[in-house]
Parts: C-alpha cells; structure tokens; sequence
C-alpha cells in the first residue's frame, strides 16, 4: 500500500514517499556533463537526494476505509481524489470529516508551487 514512486500512488497505492525523479534527472544530467568535460568519475562526490514527495491516493484511502489525518493532507504535494472536488462545498470532506486542505480544482491536484 506504500511505494516509491508517484505513478504508483496515482495508479492505486495508498502514498508515496520517495525522492522527485525529475531532480534525480538534473543531477545526473549534471554529472554526465562533467565526466565529458574530463572530469574523473571518482572524482565527483556522490550525493543523496534531499527533496522528497508526497503523494496521497484519497480513492484508495476511501475503498479501504482508512482516515487520513489533516495534517498528513495538508504536508502532501499531490492528492489524487475520484471526484473533481475531494472536498465539498462547505470546506469538509464528506468522506473523512477533514477540513479543506488547500484549493482543489481537479481530479489529481498537483501542491507543489
């Protein structure tokens, strides 16, 4: 129910937690830049990833009951919700009873700004 990758999570699993690929990319676009300037490879240092993503799949969390608490909500850069609106109209979740975390216009909301 937890993965690595955002797909994942917006294909069924219940989150994802795991470093964003697209600066993993950067990074070693990076390096491929500097080994063909002639740089040795053991000379570069090597690094980890230091910004992580968190994704929340709602439909998921719906079908297997589990209530996800506001603040875990309101920390997710991406919420996948079944409705255009994972929230109703009143600020509430009618599933959860959470309040509105944020402005939710589509089905897949994208946090990150």
């Amino acid at each position: 129910m937890v993965a690595q990758y955002k797909g994942v999570a917006e294909a069924g699993t219940l989150l994802t937690f795991a470093y964003r690929a697209a600066d993993g990319y950067r990074r070693a676009a990076y390096y491929v830049d500097r080994i063909l300037k002639g740089v040795k490879p053991g000379d570069l240092p090597i690094e980890q990833p230091t910004t992580f993503e968190l994704v929340i799949n709602l439909k998921t969390a719906q079908t297997f009951r589990i209530r996800i608490p506001s603040p875990v909500l309101l920390r997710a850069d991406h919420v996948v919700s079944d409705s255009m609106d994972p929230f109703g109209a009143d600020g509430s979740n009618p599933n959860f009873g959470l309040p509105m975390a944020g402005q939710w216009c589509q089905a897949s909301v994208d946090r990150r700004q």
